[in-house]
């Protein structure tokens, strides 16, 4: 049987620790936009559940936390130079790899031309980052499940549908 090194064991805690209060903090008072209208904070959480590993955990609970605080106070926003000092970098370049770049106002309308400014973005910044390549199999998984739970079969449920499954076939090849 191996020796337990405790003090590594303790620092990937006290990293998780932080990386789920700042998740917390961020995601505070925003609901998925579905019916059940759960807490979006559930969504990180089930993403980060996937992981048995630190590392890839502390990526997932702060998949989207650069991106849905953008528009959030100071104090609540979430940036990679707020994260320095507090998460390893390596671990930062992951949650940057998840991060949409902002809107710039060019975006496609019609909805071939967002899927393929998503798979572009999951191409071109995701695949390329292993962490984040594993948390945005699991956060599509995660997505689609939820979607499939509600219910709704509608033209926007399937097209969602659609774009994760292209994106988890774009990040498996």
């Amino acid at each position: 049987m191996s020796e337990i090194d405790w003090k590594t064991v303790s620092e990937q805690r006290r990293v998780f620790g932080l990386a789920y209060l700042i998740a917390e903090r961020a995601h505070a008072g925003d609901f998925r936009d579905l019916p059940d209208g759960r807490p979006y904070f559930e969504h990180v959480k089930d993403v980060a559940d996937f992981f048995d590993d630190w590392e890839t955990k502390t990526v997932a609970i702060l998949h989207d936390a650069i991106e849905d605080t953008r528009e959030k106070p100071e104090g609540v926003r979430v940036t990679a130079d707020s994260l320095k000092g507090v998460i390893p970098d390596h671990l930062i370049a992951g949650v940057v790899a998840m991060t949409k770049p902002p809107k710039s106002g060019n975006e496609p309308k019609e909805d071939e031309g967002k899927l393929q400014a998503y798979l572009a973005y999951v191409r071109g910044q995701v695949k390329e980052n292993a962490f984040a390549r594993r948390v945005k199999l699991a956060d599509n998984y995660v997505n689609m499940r939820d979607l499939i739970a509600v219910e709704k079969d509608d033209a926007d449920t399937r097209w969602q549908l659609h774009k994760y499954a292209r994106s988890i076939a774009e990040l498996t090849k």
